[in-house]
């Protein structure tokens, strides 16, 4: 089965992404969207761009960056990724256009109201094993296997058991399951940060504030292995996240302290070490800061400002 060629996938990527971008400033601007509708669209956005991402590379050229048909990993994203792409939207859109008559019919699921979140918890599994390893997707097989087997198990573990159809309602027909806190929080709040991060870095933000480190640290003792966690700190402060901290700070970073004279491993130890301390770095700082003061009912700022000390330790 032929499969599109590199530079559609990246223009198709770029549209979605376009999409997503629009979609959740629009939201967040003139007309914010009920639970049930953000969160499903949000999620079928971010699947999408994480089901078509795989094994597709992106080199910068001297035009910019810009897909090349050189690429590390598959030369093609394989039609499973297309089919699961789909299947996440079709699956995800169905509850947000459903949302007011899942409300008028709660406790009652259809048949298709069951196959779409039965479909909907797998694709999530799936898009977690990629993006996580299995580690996490084996805690959540358990939890659903615990729920399910509840009357075969002994002691204290044992309990009345839950149906197919309870569970599926319980995770993809309210707002208790998948579209949760977490998800809640992720669209309201992460996806704009990253997005401001994002925008800032590509205006060169990212390169002024790596010289800003290097001025500061550059000259001392040691001067790149503090550029790293300088650099690193003011980063984390815009993206909240140790994964795009390392890509934009290391490539500048790492081949620094190497030629100053680190060892490699341990110049890429200084950069993931300082890279996921700056998630601790306010006023942007990682996911996880949106969700405890969502779930405690703790104002963002004060989450934020009792960070600094710990961050800048």
């Amino acid at each position: 089965m032929s499969t599109p060629r590199p530079k559609a996938i990246a223009w198709t990527i770029a549209a979605v992404s376009a999409v997503a971008a629009t979609f959740h400033l629009y939201a967040a601007g003139f007309s914010p969207f009920t639970a049930l509708i953000q969160r499903p669209v949000h999620l079928a956005l971010m699947a999408t761009l994480g089901f078509l991402g795989v094994g597709v590379q992106f080199q910068q050229s001297s035009r910019g960056a810009e897909a090349v048909d050189q690429k590390i990993g598959p030369p093609r994203i394989g039609w499973l990724n297309w089919l699961l792409a789909g299947l996440s939207v079709l699956a995800c859109l169905y509850l947000a256009s459903e949302s007011q008559e899942l409300v008028r019919r709660s406790g009652n699921p259809t048949r298709l109201d069951l196959v779409a979140g039965a479909v909907t918890v797998v694709l999530v599994l799936e898009l977690a094993r990629r993006a996580t390893g299995w580690g996490l997707v084996t805690v959540c097989i358990m939890a659903l296997a615990y729920a399910f087997s509840g009357p075969y198990l002994p002691g204290f573990l044992a309990h009345r058991g839950y149906g197919i159809t309870r569970v599926v309602e319980q995770l993809f027909l309210s707002t208790e399951g998948i579209w949760g806190v977490p998800l809640g929080v992720s669209a309201d709040f992460v996806y704009l940060f990253v997005l401001f991060g994002v925008v800032l870095d590509t205006a060169g933000g990212g390169a002024l504030l790596i010289a800003l480190a290097n001025k500061v640290a550059g000259k001392t003792r040691g001067g790149p292995a503090k550029t790293a966690a300088v650099a690193s700190a003011f980063m984390g402060s815009l993206s909240g996240s140790a994964v795009a901290n390392v890509v934009t700070t290391g490539t500048f970073t790492i081949p620094l302290m190497k030629r100053a004279g680190f060892r490699p491993f341990f110049a890429a130890a200084i950069e993931a070490a300082a890279s996921t301390g700056g998630q601790l770095m306010p006023p942007v700082m990682g996911a996880g800061a949106f969700i405890l003061a969502t779930w405690t009912n703790i104002p963002y700022l004060e989450v934020a400002a009792a960070a600094i000390i710990p961050a800048i330790l």
